[in-house]
């Protein structure tokens, strides 16, 4: 990703923040269920797990529906943010697929006739203008929730979600350790 985020990806992603109600206290069940009635349609968080050597994250729709799938076997910060960085696809309007397989699409839904999917997203790639977008959207909620820190236009998106995650205790302080006497 580049080391600041362009003006024009840092308006659009205020301009949708901006249009969100976002909960206080946030919840990302009543968030999501707030979305989904603002769209008109329904999204269904799905948790997968990560051995299936899949992206963290992906989004996919069929023509009523928008699923989210995410790694469930993570931090509650990182599902969390996984999860709001996909709706983030949704909501910057992001579509069809970006280095999903046919496979990897086999292999997570094997009962799922391919024709029925009508969009899918997934984070193969991290330096597109459209996961700068949704990284940074992502960033722009947790803030606005009162989750996280401003994000910052001169910090990656990668390193500001880190930054977040230390200021707020998560990520082990390493221990200073004393040269003993003897």
């Amino acid at each position: 990703m580049p080391a600041t985020v362009t003006k024009q990806v840092w308006q659009h992603c205020e301009r949708i923040a901006d249009s969100l109600h976002i909960p206080t206290p946030f919840s990302i069940e009543e968030f999501v269920n707030d979305l989904a009635q603002q769209r008109g349609r329904e999204i269904v968080l799905m948790p997968v797990p990560s051995h299936l050597r899949t992206p963290c994250g992906m989004v996919f729709a069929t023509q009523h529906t928008d699923y989210v799938c995410y790694v469930a076997d993570t931090s509650n910060l990182h599902r969390e943010h996984i999860q709001l960085h996909e709706l983030a696809h949704l909501l910057c309007g992001h579509t069809k697929n970006t280095g999903i397989t046919p496979e990897m699409s086999r292999l997570l839904f094997p009962n799922l006739p391919p024709e029925i999917i009508r969009d899918l997203f997934g984070r193969t790639l991290y330096n597109t203008r459209e996961e700068q977008e949704a990284e940074l959207l992502a960033s722009m909620i947790r803030h606005r929730a009162g989750l996280a820190p401003a994000p910052s236009r001169d910090l990656p998106p990668e390193i500001a979600l880190g930054l977040e995650r230390l200021a707020a205790g998560l990520v082990p302080q390493p221990r200073r350790h004393r040269k003993r006497r003897r």
